[in-house]
């Protein structure tokens, strides 16, 4: 994890290395692009879908993964994030004869989740999708869809080590 760390901090963040300026813009760089973009960290929602779940119903679960939480120095209770490779991890050692099933079928199989607590698509209303986009072009909403319901979102760019940035299709 450090080493893809390292390769993505951006190039301006590493050439303006002056002391205290660094700090400055590790931080921006922190909580702009690290901690808003999926892909290292997921909130709440890309870890409820991760696990095949309505956001609701991860608040049933979530203690399960409280090693995975992440609680450095830019956490904040309000936004919860965690590490997605760590939830992975903690997912797949609770049923370690099954590493061949996906994230969401292992999802399912936790403790107080019923059929009810299954994430849907909310483009299509089918179960099992596997990713986030937002609903609209303003960039306000975001739900669990499946990555066929959707696309890239062309407003942003597609770094490396994250997860795309999608938006549904629009009805046809």
């Amino acid at each position: 994890v450090i080493e893809r760390l390292t390769i993505i901090i951006p190039e301006d963040v590493k050439r303006n290395y002056r002391d205290e300026s660094l700090l400055i813009n590790i931080s921006k760089w922190v909580r702009r692009g690290l901690m808003s973009k999926p892909g290292f960290l997921y909130d709440n929602l890309w870890t409820a879908t991760l696990l095949g779940l309505k956001k609701e119903s991860f608040t049933k679960v979530k203690q399960l993964f409280e090693k995975a939480k992440y609680s450095g120095l830019f956490s904040d209770e309000d936004n919860e994030r965690w590490w997605q490779i760590q939830v992975r991890r903690i997912l797949y050692a609770k049923d370690p004869n099954d590493k061949s099933a996906f994230s969401w079928q292992l999802g399912h199989k936790l403790p107080k989740i019923g059929n009810k607590d299954h994430s849907i698509c909310h483009v299509c209303g089918k179960e099992f999708p596997e990713t986030v986009g937002y609903t609209d072009e303003a960039c306000k909403t975001r739900a669990a869809m499946h990555v066929k319901c959707s696309s890239i979102h062309p407003s942003f760019e597609v770094p490396l080590y994250y997860d795309d940035v999608r938006i549904m299709e629009p009805a046809k």
